[in-house]
């Protein structure tokens, strides 16, 4: 029996070849296989094989790749001639994964006379993986303090998908040395956490001092956003000091029209001061001075005051490098004597609308109803009528029209209701379309909590979306009242990038000189309790 079942093997074989059976097919992905690394440069392997009985077959083999919206992303393709019975490796052109999304590799063979052509396509889905932190400072928040014991503090993100666990050092090198390390553990994705190390800092010698921040990652991506530096000066018998705080213009993108050049400056010691302050503007293209102005100032202690220089106009469109500088006869401390601002002079530059803030929580519970919100600011010189649009992702894009926002005012714009699920993270966007000049995108991601996860730690990621204070600058008053908790002593105002431009007090502050924009009151109390999540803060013209 048996010699009778290999004999008729044999002869359904010998048929197969007669009549012509050809199958050419995508056998085994090799790569992207599970999980790749976001930013790292990978060659696609396919194992390709061909089950014709007798004959060898040329045919023409893709390799696509499809992220989450299955669009194509990467096509390439060659032709192959196996022999009968036979597989090769295949190596298609060399692929760059960018982002953090699940994708789907698919490999596919399309030919005349194909036998089973059922098996001509293979699919596999991998993930593209990111590891990468972010860091700010959150103290020092100035560049002049006085001598004592003062803990150093800063914020750090989880820019990745994977959860992480690093090292954060802080360092202080000067006459008063310093240096001590924490361990930050389980940083969910998404997700931040205000870190401050055990000991503090010395600060009783005199001088100039350099702050280092830095993060200590095993496969970080970006290692230029995980480390933060910084000059900070002890006073120590610091009897004159002055300075400049800010360049309030020119910035960012200028019209051809004229302007007056202004910058802040201030007097940080114990005595009056009388001194020069000089502003000048350069054409970084030809490297030519094309403005020069200067002003003697009289300041007493503590005194700042806001310049206003000569007007000019700049009609020659391109980069420019404006700065302001502050010289007195035995200044003690230089580190703060010059500024510098870059800007671009262009026609047009007038019309331009912000998204300041976007009021959606980073996380929420499963099936929490949430009401999308963002606000927009006129920040540019006439009153506008433009598109707004919102796009949650999974459902459809949505649009209003704001009519007549006047320069210096802002709006909330509200959307349809979301209910957060499924658990993971959710992608948005939020978008101004003017019908000239520049509008502003803005894209973020909400993290929906599965069942049980809301009583986990989730270090610093859940920030409550609560309305922001809008004040004007001709109103130039920040009222603050006094904590309920009286262990929460000390409330500072910070930018957007993390840096403290106002220590705050119980009662009326002025905000008058600061710049349009959103900036962030956040409170401190003892060591032990941390500090309380920021509250918004919108100031405008």
């Amino acid at each position: 029996m048996r010699t009778w079942l290999l004999t008729l093997l044999a002869a359904c074989v010998s048929t197969a070849a007669a009549i012509g059976i050809h199958s050419v097919y995508p056998a085994e992905i090799l790569a992207p296989k599970s999980t790749v690394d976001s930013g790292l440069t990978l060659a696609p392997l396919l194992v390709v094989s061909n089950d014709a009985g007798m004959t060898a077959e040329s045919v023409l083999v893709h390799f696509t790749i499809d992220n989450e919206t299955v669009a194509v992303i990467y096509h390439d393709s060659l032709m192959v001639t196996l022999p009968a019975q036979a597989s090769d490796t295949l190596q298609f052109a060399d692929w760059t994964p960018v982002g953090r999304d699940s994708m789907t590799a698919i490999a596919w063979t399309r030919w005349a006379g194909d036998s089973a052509p059922d098996d001509d396509t293979l699919s596999q889905r991998f993930f593209v993986r990111v590891a990468t932190l972010g860091i700010r400072s959150l103290w020092p928040w100035t560049d002049t303090i006085d001598p004592g014991w003062y803990y150093p503090q800063c914020e750090v993100w989880n820019y990745g998908n994977q959860i992480a666990t690093f090292r954060l050092s802080f360092s202080f090198s000067g006459p008063s040395p310093y240096l001590d390390t924490v361990w930050v553990r389980n940083l969910l994705p998404g997700g931040s956490r205000t870190v401050t190390p055990e000991t503090p800092w010395r600060a009783f010698r005199p001088g100039m001092h350099i702050y280092t921040l830095a993060c200590s990652l095993a496969g970080e991506m970006r290692p230029d956003s995980t480390v933060f530096v910084c000059t900070v000066w002890v006073r120590g018998g610091l009897h004159h000091d002055v300075g400049v705080a800010e360049i309030r213009t020119p910035s960012g993108v200028m019209d051809t029209t004229a302007f007056q050049p202004k910058a802040r400056v201030r007097n940080f010691a114990d005595s009056s001061e009388s001194f020069w302050t000089y502003f000048w503007i350069d054409d970084t293209t030809t490297d030519a001075l094309v403005y020069r102005d200067s002003q003697y100032v009289h300041l007493d202690s503590g005194q700042q005051s806001l310049l206003t220089f000569t007007e000019t106009q700049l009609t020659v469109e391109g980069p420019y490098l404006a700065s302001c500088s502050a010289h007195l006869a035995g200044d003690h401390n230089w580190s703060n004597n010059a500024r510098h601002e870059c800007f671009r002079v262009g026609i047009g530059a007038e019309h331009n609308v912000d998204i300041v803030a976007v009021l959606i929580p980073k996380t929420a519970p499963l099936d929490t109803i949430i009401t999308p919100c963002f606000i927009v600011l006129n920040t540019g010189q006439w009153t506008e009528t433009f598109t707004a649009g919102f796009h949650m992702e999974g459902r459809s894009p949505e649009s209003t029209e704001v009519a007549d926002l006047a320069v210096g005012v802002s709006e909330s714009l509200y959307f349809m209701p979301w209910q957060a699920r499924p658990p993971g993270w959710h992608r948005y966007s939020a978008w101004v379309r003017l019908l000239q000049g520049s509008g502003d995108t803005l894209h973020d991601s909400i993290y929906v909590l599965a069942p049980g996860v809301a009583e986990r730690e989730v270090a610093g990621m859940a920030e409550t979306a609560v309305m922001p204070t809008i004040i004007s600058r001709a109103q130039g008053r920040l009222r603050l009242l006094p904590p309920a908790d009286r262990s929460q002593l000390t409330a500072t105002l910070h930018d957007p990038a993390g840096r403290a431009v106002l220590h705050l007090q119980p009662g009326d502050n002025d905000v008058s000189y600061l710049s349009p924009g959103v900036y962030f009151v956040r409170r401190k109390g003892p060591r032990i309790q941390g500090s309380e999540g920021p509250r918004r803060i919108v100031v405008t013209d």
